[in-house]
This record gives C-alpha cells, sequence and structure tokens, in this order.
C-alpha cells in the first residue's frame, strides 16, 4: 500500500467518526430539550453535547488538513492528532464508541503510511496509480519468466542469463537464449 491509498482510507475512516461523534453530541443536546431536568444534571449534559459537538467539528478539519498535506511529517502530527482526539471522544461517548473506534483505526493507519512516498502527481495534478505489468495469459512458464515492468517501460528478463531484454525481443540480446511468452 502506497501513502495515497492510505490517506483514502484515513479519510473513509474518519469522516464516519466526525459524524458518529457530532450526532453524539447533538443526542446529548436533544435529551436536555426533550426532557424536563434539573439544573444540575442539564448544565453538564449541555457543557458535554457542546464540548462533543466543538470536537468532531475540530475532527473534522484535521482530517481536511490531512488531506490537503503534501509534508510526511505534518501527516504524521495530523494522524497523531486524529488519535488524540479519537482517545478524547470516548470521554464525551465516543460518537457511540464507534467513532471512536473508527477515529483511532483511521489515526493509526496514517501514522504507519505517513512517510510513504506518495505516487507521482500526473500534468493535471492528481496522482497517478502505479503501473502494473502487461502479462501474457497464455505461457505455460513461471512467472519469473514474463514481462515485468521498470517504470514505465517493460521489459523481458532472460531465463537463462537473467538479462533485461525489452518487452518485443522474442530472444535474448545478451545470451542468444529464447524468451518465452513473446507475442
Amino acid at each position: 500500500m502506497y501513502d495515497g491509498e492510505a490517506r483514502i482510507e484515513v479519510i473513509l475512516l474518519g469522516i464516519p467518526a466526525v459524524l458518529l461523534i457530532l450526532i453524539n453530541g447533538i443526542v446529548y443536546l436533544a435529551a436536555v430539550a426533550s426532557f424536563p431536568t434539573p439544573l444540575q444534571v442539564s448544565g453538564p449534559v449541555v457543557f458535554l453535547g457542546v464540548v462533543d459537538i466543538g470536537l468532531a467539528i475540530l475532527l473534522g478539519f484535521v482530517l481536511l488538513f490531512y488531506l490537503l498535506s503534501d509534508d510526511s511529517l505534518r501527516r504524521g502530527s495530523l494522524s497523531a492528532l486524529i488519535v488524540i482526539l479519537g482517545a478524547f471522544s470516548l470521554w464525551l461517548g465516543g460518537g457511540f464508541v464507534v467513532g471512536f473506534v473508527l477515529a483511532i483505526i483511521a489515526g493509526v493507519i496514517g501514522i504507519v503510511f505517513a512517510q510513504s512516498p506518495l505516487p507521482p502527481k500526473t500534468p493535471e495534478g492528481l496522482y497517478s496509480q502505479p503501473t502494473t505489468p502487461v502479462v501474457s495469459q497464455t505461457t505455460p512458464h513461471s512467472e519469473a519468466l514474463l514481462p515485468r515492468s521498470a517504470g514505465s517501460m517493460i521489459v523481458r528478463y532472460c531465463p537463462k542469463c537473467d538479462a533485461r531484454n525489452s518487452g518485443d525481443a522474442r530472444i535474448c540480446q545478451n545470451c542468444g537464449a529464447t524468451l518465452y511468452g513473446g507475442t
């Protein structure tokens, strides 16, 4: 997995965590508004609801900054902040505990993959997907004998001397052995 995939996973886990923590805070406030309670009970519950909503908003901004960050040190720091905010949310109800778990998992994934390199950007500014080798399905030989990708160029390795050859070569340029899976 490269960092581009990890970034998506952090966001896909973080957004439901934010929503669940936000809903948890709204439930606190709705409970106070719906049921007549003495001031000794309603004050702390309102405080918890407001803090929970504020925490969800803060976590949402941290996720946004994480998504927009290209610096691995900043992504690692923001991931640690996601873990801390997720842990703090447990004191407030944790977004029905599921929000807490999602935030912790998102933060840990972000920390683990913060140092992974980003894929190269395309001219449009988007991240490109890693290239996959084009492999002939008709060859009966092992995968080591099939063409492998080296960057954006397809190469074929000789089964005898392991020399690199062009993807369309049928014989090895080094030793003259037959290259399997030629088209």
